[in-house]
């Protein structure tokens, strides 16, 4: 789709697989671009097509700190609420380099507590403050994450 020039699936030996319900497992996405480039209705059908990947272990989605915009939260909304059920045996998820806000956060709180196999869980350089640090606890109390990387965040003592 219109989509697919805005991420890279890789397969197990870590090249570009054109069959990615079958074959990817990782996945990389350009969050600046996709959101900018893509219409709402293509990002709905991107989260189909992840949803149905059967071997996705690491998604890793990279933004750019200086957009500020509802437009990359309603990126998120679209990829991990696409159909709410998910197949694939994911274990690492990251964003990184991009403002999250506690809108973004919450949009994939469902997707992270319905993945019984996810344990790591990446949040690097994402400008995170408090607010979204209490929220960040709460979640990982209802997951299985045992690594958490928020590293390069705005979190006080108190967060």
């Amino acid at each position: 789709g219109v989509w697919s020039e805005f991420c890279t699936f890789e397969d197990e030996n870590e090249r570009p697989t054109k069959d990615p319900i079958h074959d990817a497992v990782s996945l990389r996405i350009d969050l600046y671009y996709l959101s900018t480039r893509v219409p709402t209705k293509s990002l709905r059908d991107m989260g189909s097509v992840i949803s149905r990947c059967k071997k996705l272990k690491s998604i890793r989605m990279i933004g750019h700190l200086f957009v500020r915009s509802n437009v990359i939260e309603d990126v998120l909304v679209s990829l991990f609420q696409a159909n709410g059920s998910y197949y694939f045996p994911l274990e690492h998820f990251s964003i990184c380099k991009y403002a999250l806000n506690a809108r973004g956060f919450e949009a994939i709180i469902p997707f992270l507590t319905s993945r019984g196999e996810l344990d790591c869980l990446s949040l690097e350089n994402c400008e995170i403050g408090d607010d979204v640090a209490g929220a960040i606890g709460v979640v990982l109390d209802q997951t299985c994450i045992d690594n958490i990387d928020l590293n390069d965040n705005q979190i006080s003592a108190r967060g």
